[in-house]
């Protein structure tokens, strides 16, 4: 019974066991389902996502993972101990798990693979933008579809036809409505030409504005009212803001205020400590007019009577004549001294001023606190500048000593420490000088009449400030606090004056219901943060975005903030930012990420994609040389690689120097008719186009000193151009550096190419007030005028010339002159300047090109030159490598491949002396370098050395049998020697072992035509075979059999020449076979002594006879 119970037990056990098992798998089954089923809905999701014909940009991807985040946060803090038999389900769950916290890297490598497939599917539609082609670099950019992108591109690199081309793709390929595409071009006339491509070239309807015509637009929807436009330009503006001055002088505290300003403040203060030459303080007093308010008259020859401002030697002396005359004090300025004073050491004495009323006599003495001089100031006969002042200051006091006379001294740190004018005014009191102070009417119709020039100066800053103000959508309170904190007193009186005017503008507007310009954008961003507009816009495209200024950046940006999802899309180019005058901030170009990244999406931040475009379609390889390594001086503009498919060697400028010690360009007709004239040569009397760039427009009033050209206007562009008679195929005209951007013509000849206030680049500063509101993104010296001289040059599709004055060269020509080679290799010490290449006395070294803050330095050793010369060698700038290369070798021993290296880039220069000369000391180095003997056979059969080519390729031949194209080479060798058959022989060789390749095909080609040839003269007459050489032999027997001729030959008993001749044999020969033990080559077919097929040995031929004139035969 119990061998029964048990069993029975056992089975019953196991029955409710599985169906507990049963039960909980039930469950866990129920638990696993939605969770499985959501991952579906995922995988569901994320590959229609992935299968889209589009780039995903981060958003997309942002977006995405937020919809479905839900799933994740499901099962991210589960852990599923579940048995074997759900493993199939917990691995979904874990490729999930990691898929999700792995979107982005996945969608990364899948934008990768998209972009190069879809450079496949588009490539009929960017073949065609407008008749031109894409290159890759514009058709990536054009696909990429990232949050925001930047498209740095170079001068003459199709930016405009980019943007055609992205404006095609999304409307063609993306299906993106036309009218959510804004495009935003800077000026009327370039939105103008926008629109006519697009529209009337390419038949796609997008809106094309300017940003204000954008503004304007969002202000008449939001108020259902176009507003009126206030004309902030002309005469009559600048009349209404003098008659805001006029207002506010009604308040006596700004009348006073004003009055001091103008008299004292007008010119930013110049401290003489500040000057680094006497040459440069002299340009600057010829160049600033220093004039104080006294009239002077003096009578010229003629009778005739001039009056005119009284010029002072420094701005300190112009502040003393000022305070002078505007409290009533009558002096004489630099008058003689009524003793005599004339010594061996010293000249007759003049006073700086001289009160006659008072008999006193004030000198300002041009020293600091310690009785030092500024280090420009010269010393003589062995003594210091500062002793030799002070002798100076020590003979005017004894001097005064000497004859009783009243002294009063004024120092330049007084002025440097603002208490100059308040010391003197004392000083002055203490000797008895009575102060009468003209009435503010009374000083203000003097300056209205004697210095109308300082008030309109003062007028036409008050207008640029406003203009800069309201363009950057600044509050004044806060240039207020900042010149408080910075103890800028210069700028606290400023806007003291500025305000009132700001508010009765405003205030003006108000009353006439109008806005100006920069209204039209601040007022536009402002009803869009307001949520009074809504955006219409997917995509915003920029073009010229280096041009961008804060006001214009804060419209974009409350764009993109309102509607996030908007694409953001820029081009431009860094290097061609040069309105900073009129408020553009090249920081919103190279800090582009930076500006553009915050949204209003909560945990999220637009990404930027920073694409280039860098092949040039305007100029060559030399002028991309001179013009990149001349901008990038400048460490702060962004490094980028222009290419061009012109090739060329030539110099790509040119310097004509003329004499102008005068600075009065009278002579720089002869430098601009000697370029004319180089021009004419190089154009050998073809069509060509001249485009003269000034930097002023006034410079063009000296090329007609020559009378060789013929000045007209033209009303319709705008613009004077030029008849030069001697060659009318010659199209000039002439424009400022400014207005010629974005223009190209054949040659560019740079007009003034001098140093000094008005040289290039220019050295009229801005007035440090506006600094308060022009950026500061690029304080590396002379950075704007360094961008707009590259601009003037890269005007030029085929040379550039400059006119130098030789007097008073350009610092930029200088540079050029130099050449001195600006590298990629960063600074060690400042990490943000490029290390410039210079040779000393003691040999090559490094300087950082951030030279204005960076000091560091560092020898060049042989491995620098080493690796810049390969990078240029693979650049294919094999001049440049040659240089580098020779640099190398100069410092230190080379190997073979250097050597080798040197040789190909020689030959690529068409130097086939030099490129020998270092193959050869290649193979001496290494005997075993292949591609050596390879070019070395090479140069030899250009050459025509066909003897010498030989013998290298077979050295090759033998190092590396059937190495790359040498029995290619051979063939055509032996070919050129006369050895047909065994060119034959290595041709059909190349044949059968490259197989298929360009080379074997050449090779066919090549022996094709050898047999057509040798198959004339085989059939029309009998040839002597005289070579030797079994495969030459063996050849000559197959062509015998391909033309269906006999061939006649002495066969030997043995081998040839061994044994003796056994008998004469004429045959018709048939193909060959491999017999015998020793597999020998033979020959079949008809034997006409036999009569019958019989086979030869080819080995026991000789005296071998093609096509022979008679058929014989015997028997020895």
């Amino acid at each position: 019974m119990e061998f029964i119970v048990a069993p029975i037990l056992l089975l019953l056990f196991l029955y409710f066991f599985g169906l507990l098992l049963n039960k909980k798998d039930e469950i866990i089954r129920k638990e696993l389902k939605p969770i499985l089923s959501k991952i579906e809905e995922f995988n569901q999701l994320f590959n229609t996502l992935k299968l889209k014909r589009k780039y995903i940009s981060s958003f997309e991807i942002f977006n995405f993972k937020s919809e479905t985040k839900h799933i994740y946060n499901l099962i991210k803090t589960k852990k599923y101990k579940y048995p074997h038999k759900f493993d199939s389900s917990i691995k979904k769950i874990n490729t999930f798990r990691q898929t999700y916290e792995s979107i982005e890297s996945i969608i990364n490598s899948r934008n990768e693979n998209f972009i190069d497939s879809e450079l496949k599917n588009t490539n009929s539609l960017l073949s065609d933008i407008e008749g031109k082609s894409l290159d890759n670099q514009q058709r990536k950019a054009v696909i990429i579809d990232e949050d925001n992108q930047l498209v740095i591109a170079g001068a003459g690199s199709g930016k405009t036809t980019t943007i055609a081309g992205k404006v095609k793709y999304l409307t063609t390929i993306q299906d993106i409505n036309p009218q959510s595409i804004l495009l935003i071009s800077f000026t009327r006339k370039a939105a103008d030409e926008m629109r006519d491509r697009i529209f009337n070239k390419m038949n796609i309807d997008i809106p094309v504005k300017t940003f204000n015509k954008l503004g304007l637009d969002i202000i008449a929807q939001v108020n259902n009212l176009k507003p009126s436009i206030y004309d902030a330009n002309g005469k009559s503006h600048l009349e209404r803001i003098s008659s805001f001055i006029d207002h506010a002088k009604e308040s006596e505290e700004y009348y006073n205020l004003l009055i001091d300003f103008i008299s004292y403040y007008l010119k930013p203060y110049k401290d003489i400590a500040e000057f680094v030459t006497d040459a440069e303080h002299n340009n600057y007093l010829n160049e600033q007019k220093l004039e104080g308010y006294k009239m002077v008259e003096k009578r010229r020859s003629n009778g005739q009577v001039i009056r005119y401002r009284e010029r002072l030697k420094s701005q300190e002396e112009v502040f003393i004549a000022n305070f002078l005359f505007r409290n009533g004090i009558n002096y004489e300025y630099e008058d003689k001294y009524p003793y005599k004073t004339a010594s061996k050491q010293f000249g007759q004495y003049k006073p700086d001023f001289y009160l006659p009323d008072y008999d006193v006599y004030i000198e300002h003495f041009g020293v600091d606190e310690n009785w030092n001089v500024p280090d420009w100031f010269k010393g003589k006969d062995r003594k210091s500048a500062k002793e030799v002042y002070n002798e100076g200051i020590k003979w005017k006091r004894q001097e005064h000593r000497n004859n009783s006379t009243t002294l009063v001294e004024s120092y330049s740190w007084q002025q440097k420490k603002g208490i100059l004018l308040p010391e003197l005014k004392k000083n002055l009191e203490e000797v008895g000088v009575v102060f009468n102070p003209l009435s503010n009417d009374k000083l203000w119709l003097i300056l209205k009449e004697n210095a109308s020039k300082d008030i309109s100066d003062f007028t036409q800053l008050l207008d640029t400030f406003l203009i800069l103000l309201k363009s950057n959508n600044e509050a004044i309170s806060n240039l207020k606090k900042r010149a408080f904190k910075e103890d800028n007193d210069r700028a606290i009186k400023f806007l003291e004056l500025f305000e009132p005017i700001y508010h009765s503008y405003q205030e003006y507007l108000i009353e006439e219901e109008e806005i100006d310009f920069s209204d039209m954008i601040n007022n536009a961003t402002k009803v869009i943060q307001d949520n009074l507009y809504q955006s219409l816009y997917d995509y915003i495209i920029i073009d010229e975005y280096q041009d961008i200024s804060k006001a214009r950046f804060q419209l974009i940006k409350s764009l993109l903030d309102q509607k996030p999802s908007t694409k953001l899309f820029c081009v431009g180019d860094d290097w061609q930012s040069i309105y900073r005058f009129a408020g553009s901030d090249i920081g919103l170009f190279t800090n582009f990420e930076k500006h553009f990244k915050s949204s209003t999406v909560t945990n999220y931040s637009r990404v930027t994609q920073t694409s280039f475009i860098e092949y040039t379609y305007r100029f060559d390889n030399q002028l991309i040389n001179l013009s990149s390594n001349f901008i990038l001086k400048n460490p702060n503009q962004i490094s980028k690689k222009l290419k061009s498919h012109h090739k060329s060697e030539e110099v790509p400028y040119s310097i004509f120097k003329y004499s102008d010690p005068d600075r009065k360009s009278i002579e720089l007709h002869l430098a601009l008719r000697s370029a004319l004239d180089h021009i004419a040569e190089k154009s050998e009397n073809n069509d060509a186009s001249v485009l003269l760039l000034g930097r002023y427009d006034f410079e063009r009033r000296n090329f007609l000193n020559g009378s060789f050209l013929i000045e007209l206007y033209n009303k319709i562009s705008n613009q004077y151009e030029y008849i030069y008679n001697e060659f009318p195929n010659l199209k000039i005209r002439f424009l400022t550096a400014h207005r010629s951007k974005g223009l190209e013509d054949d040659y560019v000849i740079v007009t003034n190419c001098s140093s000094g206030t008005y040289g290039f680049p220019s050295e009229i500063s801005d007035d440090p007030l506006l600094n308060f509101l022009l950026s500061k993104a690029d304080q590396f010296p002379n950075g704007e005028e360094r961008r707009l001289f590259y601009v003037a040059m890269t005007r030029a599709k085929k040379h550039v010339s400059f006119l130098v004055n030789n007097d008073y060269t350009s610092k930029f020509i200088d540079e050029i002159e130099v050449n001195e080679k600006i590298t990629e290799l960063k600074c060690n010490w400042c990490d943000i300047g490029k290390l410039i290449e210079r040779n000393g006395k003691f040999g090559y070294f490094y300087a950082c090109n951030n030279n204005h803050y960076c000091n560091y330095t560092r020898k060049i050793t042989a491995n620098d030159f080493k690796i810049l010369a390969y990078e240029y060698y693979d650049k294919e700038e094999f001049k440049l490598a040659i240089e580098y290369f020779e640099n190398y070798i100069s410092l230190e021993e080379c190997n073979s491949d250097s050597y080798y290296y040197l040789g190909r880039s020689y030959e690529q220069n068409s130097d086939l002396k030099n490129a020998l000369i270092n193959y050869e000391k290649a193979i001496a180095q290494d005997s075993s370098n292949a591609y050596a003997h390879y070019w070395c056979g090479s140069v030899h059969f250009d050459l025509e050395n066909y003897n010498k080519s030989l013998e290298y390729l077979l050295k090759l031949n033998k190092l590396k049998p059937n190495w790359g194209p040498v029995n290619l080479c051979l063939g055509r060798v032996y070919l050129k020697l006369g050895y047909f058959f065994k060119s034959i022989h290595h041709l059909n060789i190349e044949i059968k072992v490259k197989k298929d390749t360009v080379d074997s095909n050449s090779a066919l080609l090549l022996r094709n035509k050898l047999i057509d040839s040798l198959k004339e003269r085989f059939t029309s007459k009998e040839s002597n075979i005289k070579s030797t050489d079994l495969e030459s032999i063996k050849i000559c027997i197959q062509l015998a059999i391909d033309f269906e001729v006999n061939i006649k030959f002495n066969y030997h008993k043995s081998k040839q020449f061994e044994g003796g001749i056994e008998s004469l044999r004429t045959i018709k020969p048939k193909g060959f076979k491999v017999m015998g033990m020793y597999n020998s080559v033979c020959v079949f077919g008809y034997c006409y002594m036999r009569e019958e097929e019989r086979i030869f040995n080819i080995e026991r031929i000789s005296d071998l006879k093609i096509n022979p004139n008679e058929i014989e035969f015997n028997s020895k």
